[in-house]
């Protein structure tokens, strides 16, 4: 099988001269295969390519099936995404391009018709599994069967494909997070895939369950722990199909493209920013010296489009490349602080605010405990009964629930810091011409951090809020005012009080030892 085939491409210094886009001319009279379409990074892939690479010849994408719609159903609902705005513009003729097929990657064969299967072997040159299960709480059993058995099958129909050019599996930075440095290579996993299959085969869901913290070993949940044998697949199979992992750290809204802040993706970080934001969460455990790493959506699909496309044209070209932000780190603290002040400066709020956005950052898992109780169970307990009063659908004591898990599923990456070796993502980004360059740009030097955690803000409450959708949910500053000038006299009295409550018990436990 003639991989690196390159009959198609004009001469690279015809390219050059001309200001053609080799990714682009690569991709034309493509087929393309794609998991995952439906999620964030997905999307934004999907839209990328019928927007940019217009001269592709179809894309099939993965959908599950619906008990309340089918997947032409979704696919109309899907494109409504006003994502896709800009696509549908420069691209009127998308429709054509992209087939919807049914399957499942927790099922055997991807659960295909045999019919969609053959036409896929038979014509797909390029694969992007991009799907997975990012819970960080799945149960071993269900993390598995997607991360790790979707992926095996995935190789096995891409064995195949007597087409095929490149496969890039979409991997994570934090993988093997296990280790302080992860360089651009693969790593051992705590099991094999052997070993994992024996292990789920002669245990019970409840006993995986119990063992699991000891079964993890060093990793910190399932996530990590299936995304490191699946990579280890992908390096069985390098030998003999055009294989590449793309490792993206925290993927954040987009940075320019279609349009910049995008999301549609309810992430840990955008999570806490909008309970942060809306005033329910008010302490969160973090070290201070914490740094998140993340990198924009957009960024992280243009490395994923330039790293298959670099793989079918050389056969020497790197497997790993580490698609991450690490040269401009995020203290997360500041990421916070920066968020939390351009809520409370803009011009434009969402009605959903509840009280005024205050963060305590703690370290001790005891304060952590006391200021949840004191600030967030005593003031759910309150919001509850108001609802109850209100005879509106109990919910806060939910959120609450939710940000509350959320913060121990975060926990460990809070209080970690991890460096990444970039040297084969730099030589990709080396490796483009000027024109692709500036189609397919994931340089995250070129980023300005601080405008952009200032919009992040606005970003949360668009697509995690879903405000400003409508007249309804729209407010001038004025009106926030409005609605703030009963909530801040209560907000700083009981701060006061908190304090002063503070300083009397402090006073009093001096007097005592002093006696």
């Amino acid at each position: 099988m003639d991989f690196y085939n390159r009959r198609d491409y004009l001469d690279e210094t015809e390219l050059e001269s001309k200001g053609i886009s080799e990714i682009q001319t690569f991709y034309a009279n493509k087929t393309i295969f794609i998991t995952g379409a439906s999620g964030f990074v997905g999307t934004l892939l999907l839209e990328k390519l019928l927007r940019t690479c217009k001269d592709l010849r179809k894309v099939y994408v993965l959908f599950r099936s619906s008990k309340r719609k089918n997947i032409q159903e979704r696919l109309v609902e899907y494109f409504n995404d006003p994502v896709f705005d800009r696509m549908k513009t420069e691209n009127p003729r998308y429709y054509t391009q992209v087939t919807c097929v049914q399957g499942d990657l927790s099922l055997d064969q991807l659960g295909l018709l045999t019919e969609d299967r053959k036409t896929i072997v038979d014509n797909t040159q390029i694969i992007l599994h991009v799907a997975a299960t990012v819970k960080f709480d799945e149960h071993l059993a269900d993390a598995y069967n997607i991360n790790v058995k979707g992926t095996k099958t995935m190789i096995q129909l891409a064995e195949l494909m007597k087409q095929l050019q490149s496969f890039v599996y979409v991997s994570t930075a934090y993988s093997n997070c296990d280790r302080k440095h992860i360089e651009e290579k693969f790593y051992d996993p705590v099991f094999s895939d052997e070993e994992t299959i024996t292990m789920l085969q002669h245990s019970e869901r409840h006993e995986l369950a119990l063992l699991l913290p000891h079964i993890l070993d060093r990793k910190p949940n399932t996530y990590t722990f299936t995304k490191t044998i699946a990579e280890d697949l992908v390096r069985e199979s390098s030998g003999h199909l055009p294989v590449v992992v793309v490792r993206p750290s925290v993927i954040m809204p987009t940075l320019k493209e279609p349009f910049p802040y995008y999301s549609n993706d309810k992430n840990s970080v955008l999570s806490i920013a909008v309970g942060a934001g809306v005033g329910l969460l008010r302490v969160v455990s973090c070290a201070n010296d914490n740094r998140l790493d993340m990198i924009p959506g957009d960024m992280t699909v243009n490395c994923i489009l330039a790293a298959s496309w670099s793989r079918a044209v050389s056969s020497d070209a790197p497997l790993v490349y580490n698609c991450v932000g690490h040269e401009s780190p995020t203290q997360m603290t500041h990421l916070m602080e920066t968020v939390l002040r351009f809520l409370n400066e803009a011009k434009e709020q969402t009605d959903q605010m509840v009280w005024l956005p205050h963060l305590i950052t703690v370290e001790n898992t005891f304060c952590l405990y006391f200021l949840s109780y004191l600030l967030h169970l005593l003031p759910g307990l309150f919001f509850s009964l108001a609802e109850r009063y209100l005879n509106r659908k109990p919910m806060i004591m939910k959120i609450y629930r939710k940000l509350f898990f959320l913060s121990k599923t975060v926990r460990y990456f809070m209080f970690n810091n991890w460096s990444f070796t970039t040297d084969n993502t730099k030589s990709l980004l080396f490796k483009l011409n000027a024109r692709d360059r500036e189609l397919f740009d994931f340089n995250i030097m070129s980023v300005d951090w601080m405008n952009y955690y200032c919009f992040l803000g606005r970003c949360a409450g668009l697509y995690v809020l879903k405000a400003y959708e409508n007249k309804d949910n729209y407010y001038p500053k004025e009106m926030y005012k409005r609605k703030m000038k009963y909530i801040e006299p209560i907000d700083i009295t009981i701060r006061w009080t908190f304090r002063l409550a503070l300083v009397y018990l402090s006073y009093n436990m001096l007097c005592a030892v002093a006696v």
